[in-house]
């Protein structure tokens, strides 16, 4: 497994701020508590979520989460820039683990996404969090000249 330490004080600040479910600015996440996570439109509300006009110009990524009957938190990541559903990501992961975490005092949760494969979030110090799991590359590729041609060396 690795290990990924990430910083959530402004995570921490807004969703006190904006309540459970909302915006993590660092984070770019907007995570919604819905009762069914199968059932939830996905494909629907997560183009109309991430533009909404109070996440800012660039928008964010929208993570639907339900506990699950094994006492996990399930999760479905519609990605900005991906503009789709994908099987994992990490960042939302831990932003809805803080959901848990401010609202339930849960320092643990086991975060189950659409790949099936499970993360665990931990909070161990304030405004900090370890995030493990499995990490796999799904996609191999390279970047021609021609695809950066314009921009400056960096």
């Amino acid at each position: 497994m690795r290990r990924h330490r990430h910083r959530h004080r402004q995570a921490r600040r807004d969703l006190r701020q904006r309540g459970p479910e909302g915006a993590a600015e660092e984070l770019s996440h907007f995570v919604v508590a819905v009762r069914d996570l199968a059932a939830a439109p996905l494909e629907s509300w997560g183009p109309a979520l991430r533009r909404a006009a109070v996440l800012g110009a660039a928008g964010a990524n929208v993570d639907l989460v339900a506990w699950r009957d094994d006492g996990a938190l399930g999760i479905r990541t519609w990605e900005r820039g991906v503009e789709g559903e994908t099987l994992s990501c990490g960042s939302g992961a831990v932003a809805a683990a803080a959901v848990a975490f401010f609202r339930e005092g849960r320092r643990e949760v086991r975060v189950v996404p659409r790949s099936g494969v499970p993360l665990v979030v931990q909070f161990p110090l304030a405004g900090s969090a370890i995030l493990e799991g499995d990490a796999r590359v799904v996609l191999e590729g390279s970047v021609g000249p021609e695809s950066v041609s314009g921009y400056p060396p960096c």
